[in-house]
């Protein structure tokens, strides 16, 4: 084993005791003091506030997409039908121009 991975393992498990020890200190205080038990209190006040805040969200967010969609629908509704009387009117106005010129649209 090289040197440099020596001191990368050694770098990493002192990270991690550190980081292990100061997670622990904190559970430990949350669960253990008076105080950490008002503070968890409150942390899961907050946490319902934004569960609470978040479905709101969700739900303006899914209302205004399912409107934003009929929209849609109905104005690609609407662009159909538009160009069906478009074409419909095409139709008509050269059927009109070939019977003023004589000729049979078909046989």
């Amino acid at each position: 084993m090289s040197k440099n991975n020596f001191q990368n393992k050694s770098v990493d498990l002192v990270f991690g005791l550190i980081l292990g020890g100061i997670i622990g200190t904190v559970v430990s205080l949350l669960y253990k003091t008076e105080k950490g038990k008002k503070i968890k209190k409150k942390l899961l006040h907050y946490y319902n506030d934004i569960d609470v805040y978040s479905r709101k969200i969700i739900q303006q967010a899914e209302k205004e997409s399912k409107e934003i969609k009929k929209k849609f629908n109905e104005s690609n509704q609407s662009n159909k039908q538009k160009s069906f009387k478009a074409r419909k009117q095409k139709i008509t106005h050269f059927s009109r121009v070939f019977q003023r010129l004589g000729k049979p649209l078909r046989k």
